[in-house]
């Protein structure tokens, strides 16, 4: 527990029932203080949002999610849940005495919110001039807080499982606010322990639920098996997990070869839950291909296996071949459909020959103003 909450407004919604308002969303857990006699009960739900009328909303299909407590009446006493946490920004407390009435209810003295997350250090932080932006990194900040527990979650509400894009997609930019050394060996080793026999690294890990589909094998995510171990050397210099995992990463590269058409790799989630679904699965399924298989020669030649190391090189230039072959437009200096994902990740991944670089970004940030109108289509993966 790093952070505690305090209310900033309290509202009565109706007879002995109140909503808490902490004026900020976060991973947290609610902390109650209260007097009453023996065997009274009160209940508590969190949420994120608010219904018209005032009453806490649990959306995104949350499973109703709350608390009850039964009062053992000795004076003050408080609680809080043991073995759980949630998203929150509002408390609703029912059950209790409210401002004004004479009932025989129990009476709360205080009320927090006790925000949990990973003891991660701070790497560094931000603040510039333009308020818009100094709000955009605090919301982004809490964000990452809120998903930075034993291993880093989707959300903090409603699956809580260790989606493996979460760290594929956002390593960087957390490591920019907090040193994850060692919060980064541990998901590796989740990794190696749920590999399964075949090579395959699921989608999750450690593997609490076996989804069917591109749900357990996707390879914007599951590639995080390869990338986090480079991310590691990169940022900490650290080759001994390198070594540690080479097998696990090798046996995972052989995996995605064989699940390859042609060098491309053709399934999986895509750029999951972008507007308009308007981005090919095979770009970011292959261009990930491409990224890991590029940083796994790197790591070969680290570690001093030469041959490992020329023939993932090969590898890698294969699939880029084969990626600029399928996707690219030499004509119109276009990937695919022309889509801010289609066309950033060749950029950011190394994927675009030399000579078309200039134009390909033109051509991005011309769809973006011109037809776009600013607004951000990408999805998870872009």
């Amino acid at each position: 527990m790093l952070d505690s909450l305090t209310a900033r407004k309290m509202t009565v919604i109706g007879p002995n029932t109140v909503v808490y308002d902490f004026g900020q969303n976060c991973s947290g857990i609610p902390r109650i203080t209260v007097k009453g006699k023996a065997g009274q009960v009160l209940k508590m739900t969190p949420a994120e949002l608010l219904n018209a009328d005032g009453t806490v909303n649990q959306a995104d299909g949350v499973t109703p999610h709350s608390y009850s407590y039964t009062l053992k009446g000795d004076g003050a006493e408080t609680w809080q849940p043991r073995f759980s946490y949630f998203a929150v920004r509002y408390v609703q407390v029912e059950g209790v005495r409210v401002k004004g009435e004479e009932v025989d209810l129990p009476v709360v003295t205080e009320l927090k919110i006790r925000h949990n997350r990973n003891a991660a250090p701070a790497n560094g932080t931000f603040a510039c001039s333009n308020a818009l932006f100094n709000r955009i990194y605090s919301l982004t900040d809490w964000a990452i807080k809120s998903n930075l527990q034993s291993y880093i979650t989707d959300n903090p509400q409603r699956e809580k499982l260790s989606w493996q894009g979460e760290q594929n997609f956002m390593r960087t930019a957390i490591n920019y606010t907090y040193n994850v050394y060692s919060l980064y060996r541990s998901l590796i080793q989740n990794m190696t322990d749920a590999q399964h026999e075949n090579g395959l690294v699921p989608d999750i890990a450690p593997e609490y639920i076996q989804f069917q589909g591109p749900f357990v094998d996707s390879p914007e995510w599951g590639t995080t098996a390869i990338l986090d171990s480079w991310f590691l050397y990169q940022y900490y210099g650290d080759t001994s997990v390198i070594r540690k995992t080479y097998p696990m990463m090798t046996r995972y590269a052989g995996f995605l070869e064989s699940r390859a058409t042609d060098n491309l790799l053709l399934y999986g989630l895509g750029d999951w839950l972008d507007i308009g679904k308007v981005t090919p699965v095979g770009v970011t399924a292959t261009a990930y291909y491409y990224q890991s298989i590029s940083a796994l020669s790197a790591m070969a030649a680290l570690i001093g296996k030469p041959d490992d190391a020329a023939r993932y090189r090969n590898l890698a230039e294969t699939i880029k071949t084969a990626f600029n072959q399928k996707f690219f437009n030499p004509e119109k200096k276009r990937y695919a459909t022309g889509s801010q994902t289609a066309m950033a990740m060749p950029i950011s991944m190394g994927l675009v020959e030399e000579k078309y670089k200039k134009e390909v970004l033109h051509n991005l940030v011309t769809n973006i103003l011109t037809v776009d109108a600013n607004r951000l289509t990408a999805g998870d993966v872009g």
